[in-house]
């Protein structure tokens, strides 16, 4: 590692001093004082006969990257270099810089102005996000923007693209939301995913326009998503086409972007057969979509963040993507029909007005019952709505509670899980800010480490005899379950028939004695007590060894 040193200004004096008076050198003297200008100060390193900049340690605002450094051409800045700098507003890069690293000036939020020179091939990943440019020209050497190249620099206005570029990465230019101007040239092939993502909800391209050339046969998801001018596609272009500013695949039997500028009420043309990721991510003017008969395919986003209040999913779809409708604030009830059979992860996350999700009754793979999703045979809870208030028992035969079920659920009071549950899965309560019991009947079941995260005034109750629990489960206080009367405890390895007889767990929170009573016909009991237990920390075991000799038995508990 070398630094290169701060040059003070040089003054030569030739003056003879012999024989003149002290106050005529003062002068001279004056001027050796005076500071010189001093260089911006680098680390680097020397490979091959040039010069990577790795680091910048002066404290100048406005920087020039020197062409050479120790006669040795600077050839490249590294990543990272000038990462997070807070000073640096301006940088001229001398002609002859080849590549500017990934990170290089990442964050560094008070740079407004890059003069990058046409030497530039390389410009790596994520090189000015974060950055305060307003204008950038990109070298006519570039062959590709790189991903996230420019992501959030929200004060750029304009970018000039050259005809070099045929790959605009992703995020590269996502929520640059102030620009006024995007020429995409017709060298371009590719436009990658999340693009161009929020990039116009303020600047003046929210009126205007983007034309996507002939030549490009790669557009990816939501490139244009919150995109809230018109999309048109150059019509000898063999992939793509536009119908009222609405992206389509070339034959429109697929969705791909809607931008925000539909308001009120859409309707996807007959003949389109699929919904594509994120097709109507963000428009929230639209409260009203109807999807026709002929869509067998919703994909992941699709309707993310809309303003819709309520949608039907037609029989002909098969396949629901996830998170179809991640934050539809809106949205109040969700029908599905018997064609889906396959519900993406989080398909129906941060819905805050959901009181309702209905699944047609033909439908083989998914089942509802009070407006809670679950897979058919109901052995999984899959979704609750957020915008069901007060308690809920789960029902009895569910052995898992899916991730995310209950998430942020803010009107869940209280819920009550059967003893058939043995899996909770992670974030599946996560949230639900006035859940102030769960109610366990059975065994501590395995559980997702944050499923109870943020549920800070909830206790969880447990039946006493029941197994696995300690003073705290998952991060929440435990409490004995407090029933009203004696409970024989239909779970559990000591329930049924044992080695020396037929045994089960009696549990109430008490000390109190109980006395366990059999008889052998229902029809004509007879009850004759058979032992009487003291509850200890709120149970008792019971076994019996006579049962074998009756051809049937039942039991029940007493106060002695």
């Amino acid at each position: 590692m070398k630094r290169t040193k701060a040059v003070l200004g040089i003054i030569r004096i030739s003056l003879g001093l012999a024989g003149r008076a002290p106050g005529s050198w003062i002068l001279p003297l004056l001027l050796l004082a005076l500071p010189g200008v001093a260089q911006a100060q680098f680390i680097y390193t020397a490979a091959n006969g040039a010069i990577t900049i790795t680091a910048y340690t002066g404290s100048d605002s406005l920087v020039t990257i020197p062409g050479t450094i120790d006669g040795l051409p600077v050839i490249a800045i590294g990543d990272g270099a000038f990462r997070g700098s807070t000073i640096l507003t301006s940088v001229i890069m001398s002609d002859g810089l080849a590549s500017i690293g990934t990170d290089a000036f990442y964050e560094c939020s008070s740079l407004t102005n890059a003069t990058i020179p046409n030497s530039v091939t390389n410009i790596g990943d994520s090189a000015f996000s974060g950055c305060g440019l307003a204008s950038v020209t990109i070298p006519n050497q570039v062959t590709r923007i790189p991903s996230s190249a420019f992501e959030e620099c929200r004060g750029l206005r304009t970018v000039a693209i050259p005809d070099s570029v045929t790959v605009i990465g992703t995020n590269a230019f996502a929520w640059c939301n102030g620009l006024d101007s995007v020429t995409i040239p017709s060298s371009v092939t590719s436009i990658e995913d999340g693009a161009f993502f929020g990039s116009t909800q303020f600047g003046t391209l929210r009126n205007a326009s983007i034309t996507i050339p002939a030549g490009v046969t790669n557009i990816g998801t939501g490139a244009f998503a919150e995109y809230e001018g018109t999309l048109i596609v150059d019509p000898l272009n063999p992939f793509y086409s536009t119908m009222d500013g609405v992206l389509f695949n070339k034959s429109h039997t697929t969705l791909i972007q809607c931008p925000e500028t539909e308001y009120g009420s859409y309707s996807v043309p007959s003949g389109v057969t699929a919904i594509g990721d994120g097709a109507f991510y963000f428009c929230i003017g639209l409260n009203s979509i109807a999807i026709p008969g002929s869509v067998t395919s919703i994909g992941n986003d699709a309707f993310s963040t809309c303003t819709l209040t309520n949608i039907g999913i037609p029989d002909s779809v098969t396949n629901l993507g996830g998170y179809t409708f991640q934050s539809c604030f809106d949205l109040t009830e969700v029908t599905i029909g018997k064609g889906v059979a396959s519900i993406g992860e989080r398909a129906f996350f941060d819905c805050p007005d959901l009181a309702a999700i209905t699944v047609d009754a033909g439908n083989s793979f998914y089942s509802s019952a009070d407006g809670v999703l679950f897979d058919k045979s109901r052995t999984t809870l899959i979704q609750y709505p957020e915008a069901k208030a007060g308690g809920y028992t789960v029902p009895n035969g569910v052995l898992n509670i899916g991730a995310f079920a209950f998430w942020s659920c803010a009107g869940l009071t209280g819920v009550t899980i059967p003893n058939s549950v043995t899996n909770i899965g992670d974030f599946a309560f996560s949230y639900c800010t006035n859940l102030t019991g769960i109610y366990f009947n059975g065994n501590a079941p395995s559980v997702g480490p944050s499923a109870f995260l943020g549920d800070n005034g909830a206790t969880v109750y447990y039946l006493p005899g029941t197994l696995g629990w300690g003073p705290a489960f998952n991060g929440l206080t435990t409490a004995p379950w407090v029933l009203p009367r004696p409970l024989i405890l239909l779970n559990g390895p000591g329930f049924g028939v044992q080695t020396n007889g037929f045994g089960f767990t009696v549990s109430w929170a008490t000390n109190l004695s109980l006395v366990v009573e059999a008889c052998a016909d229902l029809a004509h009991p007879v009850w004759a007590p058979v032992q009487t237990n003291a509850l200890i920390n709120g149970s008792f075991y019971f076994s019996d060894p006579q049962w074998t000799k009756y051809p049937s038995r039942f039991y029940r508990l007493s106060m002695p």
